[in-house]
């Protein structure tokens, strides 16, 4: 019996344990494939096509790889590593160098391509960006993973004008300024900026000099925009801040009676020139008796803005003043109701 017993107890484990043996439904991993289920790496070129010039400087293209973790956010401090085998070459003449990514997962490199370089006809080339470890160190076969970044070789002589482009701006740079007239010295003509405050223009091919931009009641920082390397590929980014010349507001009436149908339809605006930067206003009262109607104290508008005044509570008619003060983009302009007894 005891035997018995102790059989049925084995048969019973027995049972359990091929239970605990048997294949799930979840799919082996494919050994054959790669590790990307655990980091990402995609690249850019900037430019990505690029003019070659024959016994002329140097031209080159800015080069960031990004690095990202399966859930997206950035792998941080991964080495990459660039490489090249034909055409240019990295920072100090190498054809491989490694950077490490930054906070955003970026890790960025200059690929140049070095004068006197012949390039027959449209030619593609790719650079290779590699992250040697993706934490699959167990299986070093699997622990690299890349991305081509290609990029455009054209012949000097395909190329005739270059683009340079680039934005003006007003209000510490969050709105466009248009109809602005900006001028290229050197014969490189003049373009005027759109309604977004954009501007491009195709100058000649080896093209230097000065960039200006005008336009009456305002001036511009920088002043002048200087390319003294002549531009062998297009470039972006030539941008100018505009500020105008008198930012002063205006008001009408200046003087008005307050009895007890209150004052109405009262004007602040901007003076010398349109202002296209929003005004953020606050209108206070000078006097106990009298009060701004409810909702007009405070406000953002362009250019003009109004105000009424409530009735005087007290009955008894008296006069008012607005005085106004002065005013820069981005800082609220104060308008005073101040208030002398009749008499």
């Amino acid at each position: 019996m005891l035997k018995r017993n102790g059989l049925v107890i084995l048969l019973a484990f027995g049972l359990v344990f091929l239970a605990s043996c048997t294949r799930s439904s979840v799919e082996d991993p494919d050994m054959t494939g790669g590790a990307g289920f655990r980091i990402q790496v995609s690249g850019t070129a900037s430019p990505s096509v690029l003019y070659v010039p024959e016994e002329l400087p140097s031209v080159y293209s800015d080069i960031t790889a990004r690095v990202l973790k399966n859930d997206g956010s950035p792998a941080v401090n991964y080495t990459v590593v660039f490489q090249t085998d034909m055409y240019g070459f990295f920072e100090n003449y190498k054809l491989s160098d490694t950077r490490s990514t930054d906070g955003g997962g970026n890790a960025r490199i200059r690929f140049f391509i070095p004068p006197g370089t012949r390039a027959i006809g449209d030619t593609r080339i790719d650079l290779k960006a590699t992250v040697v470890d993706d934490g699959r160190n167990d299986i070093p076969i699997l622990s690299e993973i890349y991305d081509n970044i290609p990029i455009r070789i054209i012949p000097y002589d395909a190329k005739e004008m270059v683009a340079i482009s680039g934005n003006v701006y007003a209000c510490s740079g969050v709105f466009g300024l248009p109809g602005v007239v900006v001028t290229f010295s050197n014969g490189g003509g003049l373009t005027v900026s759109r309604n977004s405050g954009s501007y491009d223009i195709y100058v000649p091919w080896g093209w230097s000099g000065e960039i200006k931009a005008a336009l009456e009641g305002f001036s511009f920082n920088p002043d002048l925009i200087t390319i003294g390397t002549p531009l062998y590929n297009d470039v972006v980014g030539q941008d100018f801040f505009g500020t105008a010349s008198d930012y002063g507001l205006v008001a009408s009436p200046t003087s008005f009676d307050v009895g007890i149908a209150g004052a109405s339809g009262l004007e602040v605006w901007m003076g010398s020139v349109d202002n296209i930067c929003p005004i953020s206003y606050r209108v206070t009262s000078g006097g106990d008796w009298i009060t701004i109607v409810a909702g007009e104290e405070t406000g953002t508008t362009v250019n003009t803005f109004h105000f009424n005044v409530s009735a005087n509570a007290s009955g008894s008619q008296r006069s008012a003043e607005i005085s106004v003060l002065s005013t820069t983009p981005g800082v609220i302009s104060e308008v005073t109701v101040t208030v002398t007894q009749e008499g």
